[in-house]
């Protein structure tokens, strides 16, 4: 299980930084930056470094996605997707983001640099104008539309996603009609899977959304059915993202990470960190007492058992 030599996708968190304040993300703690997340970067030397040119070149693909920051931020990261590209010419390349940073030259660049068929740049939406800063805090409307249309301008294939919330419920068949006509190849809409804790209860799920009982402790892992790696900004492979996100968490389930994943139990060695004994915890964890994170990310719906989904609608426009 988790034998990284095996894996044909990767996700890359290329960074730390981001200027929003998403009041959800694993960067706050109760509407508070998170005290125990650590800041770092990769630059374009540690990707080469940690990333084995031979496996590289056997990647079906590689995508920039961040648990705690936002991915344009990162200095290196035009120079890692073309360092991939090069390495590899059949790789698909992506990355999920705000689309609230960089300028128009910079998208651009992106767009002719994710330039094959299934190459795309998720942008995270939530809403229109006047409801997306309601969740993603600090965003900018007008910058986040400009960048989109440079990017799909240049080439590149756009996927809209959008978080569905009381506050912006109402403007999904709007928000379609924009995506469309901008040129976006996908709208999706889903629904967050994170707690409303004390101090964000101004932040309402949609009922249906609404967290029950319909979960069982039958874990089918997301990653492992995916094929997929994760490599943090610390520069350290983890099982999945969201062990990684949760490792600095200051609550019960981040403690408990902590409590596995310790400095001298997690070798990071390309070739031996899966045979770690934190790695061989995760998995054996689901035939006993699952993780709590595994539970919170990766457990089976009752009704549904072999099914994991979030999405409320997947939609191809172009």
């Amino acid at each position: 299980m988790f034998n990284l030599a095996t894996k044909t996708i990767l996700q890359i968190e290329p960074t730390t930084v981001c200027g929003l304040e998403c009041p959800q993300c694993a960067r706050y703690f109760d509407n508070q930056i998170n005290p125990l997340m650590q800041s770092a970067e990769l630059t374009l030397e540690d990707v080469q470094q940690l990333c084995p040119v031979e496996w590289v070149q056997g990647l079906e693909k590689m995508f920039m996605c961040g648990t705690y920051g936002e991915p344009a931020a990162a200095h290196d990261c035009l120079e890692i997707f073309r360092w991939f590209r090069k390495i590899n010419p059949n790789i698909t390349l992506g990355m999920n983001t705000s689309g609230s940073l960089r300028n128009i030259e910079w998208w651009q660049e992106l767009g002719t640099i994710l330039n094959q068929p299934l190459d795309y740049v998720v942008f995270s939406i939530d809403g229109l104008e006047d409801t997306n800063h309601v969740y993603r805090r600090n965003s900018n409307w007008n910058k986040i539309m400009n960048s989109v249309q440079a990017y799909i301008t240049a080439g590149g294939h756009a996927h809209w996603d959008m978080l569905v919330f009381e506050h912006n419920k109402h403007q999904i068949d709007q928000a379609k009609e924009l995506a469309t006509h901008m040129g976006f190849s996908w709208f999706r809409t889903k629904y967050t899977d994170r707690p409303i804790t004390k101090n964000i209860q101004w932040l309402k799920k949609v009922p249906e959304a609404i967290e029950n009982s319909t979960k069982s402790d039958q874990i089918i892992c997301h990653y492992e059915t995916t094929n997929q790696a994760y490599l943090s900004a610390q520069g350290q492979w983890f099982p999945c993202c969201y062990i990684g996100g949760k490792i600095h968490y200051p609550d019960t389930s981040g403690q408990e990470l902590r409590g596995i994943f310790n400095s001298q139990d997690l070798p990071q060695d390309f070739k031996t960190v899966h045979h770690s004994g934190a790695w061989t915890t995760v998995w054996k964890s689901w035939n006993h007492r699952p993780l709590s994170v595994c539970l919170d990310h990766c457990a089976a719906s009752r009704e549904q058992p072999k099914v994991l989904n979030k999405w409320k609608q997947e939609i191809q426009l172009h």
